[in-house]
């Protein structure tokens, strides 16, 4: 599958302008916060949210890492595997089998991380 020279410039355009107008959302909203709220409570929140968001991404980068880590694991052990049984046609179906399995189990889990993120957030958010 190949791309033009002009849809890749102009999604690494699109995807620039989004950037810059995320950063202007983003400064916009931490100047309103900053001058409305008190500087006493912003703190006490500042606090709080820290401890949620580093808790939120911790639950939803681990998965995918420790899914990651395993699916590589997983892949490099069958790939060498199969180099050494290579006159049984049976084996190398069971491995491909097993191979499939055993990357949609961690695929499965790697996505249950989000799920577990939202929860505390949404019980913390309440």
């Amino acid at each position: 599958m190949a791309f033009s020279e002009e849809g890749v410039g102009h999604a690494a355009a699109k995807g620039t302008l989004l950037g810059f107008l995320l950063r202007i959302l983003s400064f916009t909203l931490t100047q309103i916060t900053v001058r409305f709220v008190d500087p006493k409570t912003l703190g006490r929140a500042s606090i709080r949210l820290e401890l949620l968001l580093n808790t939120a991404l911790f639950l939803g980068r681990e998965g995918f890492r420790l899914a990651l880590t395993k699916k590589r694991v997983i892949s490099t052990s069958l790939k060498s595997g199969k180099k050494k049984k290579t006159d049984n046609d049976d084996n190398e179906e069971e491995e491909e089998e097993v191979d499939e399995e055993s990357l949609r189990k961690v695929n499965n889990v790697a996505w249950l991380s989000i799920p577990m993120g939202l929860i505390p957030s949404l019980i913390c958010l309440a």
